[in-house]
């Protein structure tokens, strides 16, 4: 019996798809974006800003395999995103943007970023990209001073 239940077990884990974020305010992208990943079998979310994405993160009914988003954007940006995101999420962050400046993708990846892909691109070439994070975490990290010594002594 505990054969069949574990089989039954890895069917349904098999079953389930991977889910994506795409966060962009540009509605025609956000839409082809969830074409081509829905084409390709992930299930999407689409936030058109940080804000509305952060709000999806944090509901626990969602559990995001990757987040895949611009940079700029009104209400609240990428990056204020990642900052928000990456102190207790570990979920994959890809930056796209269609700004060529090196110091916002330095930036993004001191911040916790794991990939940065700079629009126009090709759909295949993010869909690799984003295949290539599906599975993987990131380790929280912790943005802002380090904490200050205490005075507690470990035996």
């Amino acid at each position: 019996m505990s054969d069949s239940f574990s089989s039954r077990k890895s069917e349904n884990a098999a079953a389930k798809k991977s889910e994506i974020l795409i966060v962009e305010d540009e509605i025609d992208l956000r839409k082809l974006l969830r074409r081509v990943f829905e084409k390709s079998g992930y299930e999407v979310l689409e936030a058109e800003n940080g804000k509305v994405a952060l709000d999806f993160v944090m509901e626990e009914e969602h559990q995001f395999d990757v987040i895949l988003s611009d940079v700029r954007m009104p209400v609240m940006d990428g990056l204020n995103l990642l900052l928000s995101l990456r102190p207790k999420s570990t979920v994959p962050f890809i930056f796209m943007t269609g700004y060529s400046r090196l110091l916002d993708e330095k930036l993004a990846l001191k911040l916790g970023a794991n990939a940065f892909i700079y629009k126009p691109f090709r759909t295949d070439q993010i869909l690799t990209i984003v295949k290539s994070w599906i599975g993987k975490r990131s380790p929280p990290i912790s943005i802002g001073p380090s904490p200050s010594p205490t005075n507690e002594r470990f035996s």
